[in-house]
């Protein structure tokens, strides 16, 4: 995990991150939380950004030591204009665009309610992201997501932008 908040980084790698499963059971991970790229010891085979759209360039900058290498760039973000974001930083050819039903609700640094599985849908950006991205579907499946794989990214983008078009309006009116 990257983070570009220094002091955010080293409290998440101090107490961890806390999960609240949906019948109510908890654990928390312990895991490192970096806030430099360089800082990582490994070289990771795929990169996941899960940032707020307006945030994916700053991000893909920020993480560009670890995506140098990288098989998958993979996009699981909702919002416009990411995995052209994150192909102006690492290339098309490695991009994997994703979106996902799995909800999760930020109860307060380093907690995270589970809100529900859901599916995650993966689709290559180019046809030189194809094998990458069935690598990823792979990884997701194993760690017990269901995936989906389309061979049209845009769709795959679009498709999420219509559902939290109709639902984010709601919710917002709905104070919920």
């Amino acid at each position: 995990l990257l983070d570009h908040r220094a002091d955010r980084a080293r409290r998440l790698t101090k107490r961890g991150i806390r999960h609240i499963a949906p019948d109510g059971s908890e654990s928390t991970a312990r895991i490192t939380v970096y806030a430099a790229a360089s800082d990582v010891s490994f070289q990771p085979d795929a990169v996941l950004f899960t940032t707020k759209a307006y945030a994916t360039r700053t991000a893909a900058d920020h993480a560009r030591p670890l995506g140098a290498e990288a098989r998958a760039i993979v996009s699981l973000q909702n919002g416009m204009g990411n995995v052209e974001a994150l192909s102006d930083v690492f290339g098309m050819e490695r991009c994997v665009a994703g979106t996902t039903a799995q909800g999760a609700t930020l109860i307060e640094e380093g907690v995270v309610r589970d809100a529900g599985a859901g599916v995650t849908y993966l689709a290559a950006a180019s046809p030189a992201a194809v094998a990458a991205t069935a690598d990823v579907a792979r990884m997701l499946a194993a760690a017990e997501f269901a995936v989906d794989v389309s061979d049209d990214w845009a769709s795959v983008v679009w498709a999420k932008a219509l559902v939290n078009s109709s639902i984010n309006p709601l919710t917002a009116l709905l104070g919920v």
